[in-house]
Parts: C-alpha cells; structure tokens; sequence
C-alpha cells in the first residue's frame, strides 16, 4: 500500500516491487499510512474476537479446536482464525512476528485517524481500550498473538488444551 502522486511512486516503484507482493496506490500522500492501521485495526479486530468465541466455546465445553475448525468452515472465519490460531496459539507458539505493542500503537493510529475525521468507532474504540490493557498486562516483547493469553486471564479459562480445565467445566 503506498500513497502519493504517480510520478513519486513510479520513481519508487522498482524498490517497491523489489520488497513487496503487490503493490497498492491507495491515494494521497499519507494514505499508505492510514490502510496499513485500518488494516491492522480489521486484523486486531479479527484475532480478539475469535479469541472471545474460543473462549466462551470452551467454557461451554466445545474443544478449541473442534471449534476453530467449525469457524474456519463457516462465516465467522478471518485470517486470525485461518493462520493465527492453530499456528501460534492453540499451539501455545505465540511467535508471529509482529508484536502486540506495534499492533498496539497501530490501532492508535487508527483510532486517531478516525477521530480527526469524526467517524464513528464503537468497536474500534473498545478493541482499544481491550489492546492497552492488554499489552500493559503482558511482557514488553509480548507477541500480538499473546492478547489471548490477557482474554484467557479475564475470562478465566485458557484454550490450552493442556491445561486443567476451568472452574466452570468442572
């Protein structure tokens, strides 16, 4: 995702296509900026939700993942749920790559952009709220796949499926 005029981004272009799948012009100047925190809102959105689901499925006693595989079959699937779950956390990795202080700082940006346009963020809104108290909750190299593990401590019950059962399935 890039933005600016066309002869700027053609002048950038070979780099560009050197280091990157597909290249996107999104607009003006900044607008690269402002696609990569929206997407990234989208994909925070994404991974707590899913997470929330999970947790509340295995409360009700369904494993996580029998579940995940139900969401990954019908329309509640996203990209979290396709490659971040059974990969890093139901798998207890928790190594993305991409840490939940950047994602943090991400949904910031998003949020910010949002308000200086007076749009509507309800959700995002509390994604934030949730995100912050998350990363100050987890250690400082917490990857953004350990918000999980802040949902698993306030919903006192984790998905590892390791682990003792909570209070509630017992």
């Amino acid at each position: 995702m890039v933005g600016g005029d066309q002869s700027a981004i053609d002048t950038v272009l070979p780099l560009l296509e050197s280091t990157g799948r597909q290249i996107i012009r999104v607009g003006p100047v900044g607008s690269g900026h402002a696609a990569k925190a929206l997407n990234n809102l989208l994909a925070a959105n994404g991974l707590v939700a899913a997470g929330e689901a999970l947790l509340v499925g295995r409360k009700f006693g369904i494993d996580p993942a029998t579940l995940l595989s139900v969401i990954n079959a019908g329309s509640g699937r996203n990209q979290a749920t396709e490659t971040k779950y059974e990969n890093f956390v139901l798998s207890r990795n928790f190594a993305s790559g991409f840490s939940a202080r950047l994602m943090r700082k991400d949904i910031g940006i998003a949020l910010d952009l949002a308000r200086q346009l007076d749009a509507s963020t309800v959700l995002g809104d509390a994604l934030g709220r949730v995100w912050g108290e998350a990363v100050e909750d987890l250690d400082p190299a917490a990857d953004q796949t350990e918000v999980v593990r802040y949902l698993e401590k306030l919903s006192a019950v984790t998905l590892d499926e390791n682990a003792l059962p909570s209070l509630s399935e017992r």
